[in-house]
């Protein structure tokens, strides 16, 4: 009969190590994302979640971003993108922002940016060293992004 080496050990043991996480997936990375769709692509700073979270998905990659932009310029009634990830990132870093009063909800439903959210965002679009790309693209898209047209996408 053949034992199997895991019944030669008697104990196991564990030492934790310090693990690397990626820009992309610290909550403080969300929450300047979130800050920057409010102040640069949403009139009166004003979104649903579920314009935050389309917005995080589009800038996931280039291909995503150019495909998107595209889509921007025409007519279209809905977005043409297959598939949108909603990131439950995203939701927790709406969380934090609004227990760091950068953002509020309104009684609509809707996140806006707080007094306070705005000096930061500020602050964070007049550094040329932080988010270089993200703003760069960011602000090329503008307010023209229609939640109608979003909700048409995501919801059929």
């Amino acid at each position: 009969m053949e034992t199997f080496p895991f019944e030669l050990i008697k104990r196991f043991s564990f030492k934790r190590e310090p693990v690397s996480l990626p820009a992309e997936l610290r909550p403080m990375y969300k929450i300047a994302l979130i800050l920057l769709f409010l102040r640069l692509n949403c009139s009166a700073s004003t979104s649903t979640i579920l314009k935050i979270q389309f917005l995080n998905w589009v800038l996931k990659t280039e291909e995503l971003k150019e495909k998107f932009i595209q889509q921007t310029t025409g007519k279209e009634t809905k977005y043409l993108l297959k598939v949108v990830h909603l990131d439950p990132a995203v939701n927790r870093a709406v969380q934090y922002a609004f227990a760091e009063k950068l953002i509020s909800y309104e009684k609509t439903g809707k996140i806006k940016l707080t007094d306070l959210g705005i000096k930061i965002v500020d602050e964070i679009i007049l550094n040329d060293d932080l988010f270089v790309n993200e703003k760069h693209y960011l602000k090329k898209l503008g307010k023209t992004i229609s939640e109608v047209q979003i909700k048409n996408t995501l919801l059929g």
